[in-house]
């Protein structure tokens, strides 16, 4: 079985719980402890982090780079984290919108956030697993007319059309070397 990647800060709004999926992929797979964590951070208490984690304790302005470097975090993913602290924590509304900003201002965020709401419509739209489905077929045809007749119950040009972009934003249907669009992988997990 292949080892999952570690977690990715920038698919979280809340660095408690990104925190506590580092500490859990960290413990499975590089036999990290609280202690160790804590030291990598440069905190002397080994049990600070724990309770970050579990809600009692905050992180600092100072201490949240640091955490975020102990977690394998680099550069913009550090700054990312940082300004998700500050988010989580700010007790004044203006003080909240203000890093909910900058967060959404970081391109990976704004990446896995659009992949993230392509494969909720994956999900929500019945017709999306049908058009990936028509596309092994050797009849296929990328049109999204001919797609909207094909399928039954049928579906508006529209849905067609919206079913073509997101099944290749989640990279279930792409271009072979001559631009037939043909799916990727026979299985969805």
């Amino acid at each position: 079985m292949a080892r999952p990647d570690r977690p990715d800060v920038f698919a979280y709004l809340d660095y408690r719980a990104f925190l506590r999926d580092h500490y859990a992929w960290g413990k499975t797979y590089r036999n990290l402890s609280h202690r160790g964590l804590s030291r990598r951070a440069g905190i002397k208490s080994p049990s600070f982090l724990k309770r970050v984690m579990d809600g009692t304790r905050n992180l600092s302005d100072d201490t949240a780079p640091r955490v975020g470097s102990a977690c394998g975090l680099e550069d913009e993913a550090v700054e990312y984290f940082s300004n998700l602290v500050r988010f989580n924590q700010a007790k004044k509304a203006d003080v909240r919108r203000a890093a909910f900003e900058k967060i959404r201002g970081f391109e990976r965020y704004q990446r896995v956030q659009d992949l993230g709401a392509a494969r909720d419509d994956y999900h929500a739209h019945w017709y999306l697993p049908v058009v990936r489905e028509l596309a092994s077929s050797p009849y296929f045809r990328d049109d999204p007319a001919w797609i909207a007749k094909t399928v039954r119950p049928r579906i508006k040009l529209s849905q067609a059309k919206a079913a073509l972009k997101t099944l290749e934003k989640l990279n279930l249907l792409s271009r072979d070397e001559d631009g037939t669009l043909v799916q990727t992988d026979a299985i969805v997990d």
